[in-house]
């Protein structure tokens, strides 16, 4: 799943930050995240260790009223202020992407956030694909938030990091061996030899479901009880065009 590493969790990890109110736990497990390209370790580490020496473990409420566990810390210690000023704009900045109300905006906030905290000079080619392919996820749901503009997610942050948890990436790389991928991924592979397992009628039929992550009973309102595209003589077809012996 691309939210497996370091680098695809980041965007699940903000959201831990911005749902639980910046406690110390969540806040230190994003900011230590090293395979993230931070731009700033040194205000990181100042203001982590700010956070251990007083006791920054939640936010709370008290008489109706909420309080940042961090910004009642930082008044009884003025000489924090790179810390300080470090801590506001990277919780404006979070809470300004998880909180978006578009795909769109999120795309827009992310590449906000990224100019801030981020420097992709130091980005190693591994992190720069991974988090390239979870941009090009939210890419596709942008394309469906723009042709079905009236619909509206409560959460499209929501959404998005489970969809990053829900969709399977594998690195390209130049090592040589076998590699095993799933059917419908590895239709596109240009390997000289496919060996597919289990290749019975039943198993390499593939039924296209557009806006799978929808009830059927809202899928046919949109689709005015349209059948699902069969797709599996494409899938047959690409095997054949891809597969470099196949003469």
């Amino acid at each position: 799943p691309l939210d497996s590493t370091g680098a695809g969790n980041f965007f699940a990890q903000a959201k831990e930050c911005v749902t639980r109110g910046f406690t110390f736990d969540t806040l230190r497990n994003l900011l230590l995240n090293l395979e993230l390209p931070w731009k700033d370790r040194e205000s990181i580490n100042q203001l982590i260790e700010f956070g251990k020496n007083n006791n920054c473990i939640c936010s709370y409420s008290y008489n109706g009223k909420d309080f940042d566990v961090w910004e009642e810390s930082f008044k009884t210690d003025i000489s924090e202020n790179r810390a300080k000023e470090f801590y506001r704009t990277l919780r404006r900045h979070l809470t300004a992407l998880v909180n978006a109300e578009k795909f769109t905006s999120i795309r827009e906030e992310y590449f906000k956030f990224r100019n801030f905290a981020f420097d992709m000079e130091k980005c190693s080619p591994s992190t720069d694909r991974t988090i390239s392919r979870c941009i090009s996820e939210l890419g596709g749901l942008i394309d469906i938030e723009t042709e079905y503009p009236k619909y509206a997610l409560p959460s499209p942050f929501s959404f998005f990091t489970e969809q990053l948890s829900s969709t399977k990436y594998l690195e390209q790389t130049d090592n040589l061996g076998v590699r095993v991928l799933t059917y419908k991924t590895a239709a596109c592979a240009p390997f000289a030899c496919h060996i597919i397992v289990d290749a019975s009628q039943s198993s390499l039929s593939v039924i296209y479901k557009p806006l799978s992550f929808l009830r059927d009973d809202k899928r046919k309102i949109i689709f005015k009880n349209q059948e699902d595209p069969n797709v599996t003589q494409h899938f047959i077809m690409l095997y054949k065009m891809n597969s470099l012996d196949s003469d």
